[in-house]
């Protein structure tokens, strides 16, 4: 038997969501694990469950934000979505991963991704796109910014920079998609991108972080 303290739904198939609060119940064939907004535990007692081994996608929460290293167990992981509140490392994901998406808060290197095609970076995230995985074929930019950053003086513009430089990217990757300040120049971009989307946002935008 399995007992959940927190809550979470497994879905079983396309129509079946099922909703555990402190119950107890033996299930099969999860595919998708997805944690209420406020979960916020250690991933022990439930990842390590041998019916958790099946599971192919997961979603966490709003304000999880504790080591994921448990679901290195979760051996047909596939999808997996962060919520906006994580920054944890993420140096050890399943090898089977084909796409990760990090919430606003994330900021932590991401030199040891597994073979992923997918890759979603949120609003605080400045670290460095050197070692993006060979197999990316669509990466998302979304209020990215690179180091270093150019410091204008008392500017309280902090995250201002010219050129954003973007010259060590996957020379596979097809789909690009960047936010970024208004008079941001994207320089050094793969032959390979069939797809660029570019959004610009006025720098007044950034003037209370």
């Amino acid at each position: 038997m399995l007992k959940y303290l927190s809550p979470i739904k497994l879905k079983m198939n396309d129509n079946e969501i099922i909703l555990f609060n402190g119950k107890a119940r033996y299930l099969k064939n999860i595919k998708l694990l997805q944690f209420d907004p406020n979960f916020n535990e250690l991933l022990d007692k439930y990842i390590s469950h041998p019916i958790f081994t099946e599971i192919e996608q997961i979603l966490f929460g709003y304000h999880f934000n504790q080591s994921p290293f448990p679901i290195i167990k979760c051996t047909k992981l596939q999808h997996i979505i962060f919520g906006n509140d994580f920054n944890q490392p993420t140096d050890n994901l399943p090898t089977s991963l084909k796409s990760i998406t990090y919430g606003f808060s994330f900021n932590q290197p991401i030199e040891h991704l597994p073979s992923i095609k997918v890759l979603k970076l949120g609003f605080f995230f400045q670290q460095s796109l050197d070692f993006l995985p060979a197999s990316l074929i669509h990466l998302e930019l979304l209020f990215h910014y690179p180091y270093p950053f150019e410091h204008i003086g008392d500017s309280p513009y902090k995250w201002f920079n010219r050129n954003l430089t973007l010259d060590h990217l996957p020379s596979g990757l097809e789909t690009l998609i960047v936010t970024r300040l208004k008079g941001v120049k994207l320089l050094s971009l793969p032959k390979s991108i069939k797809k660029l989307v570019t959004e610009e946002i006025p720098i007044e935008y950034y003037a209370s972080y």
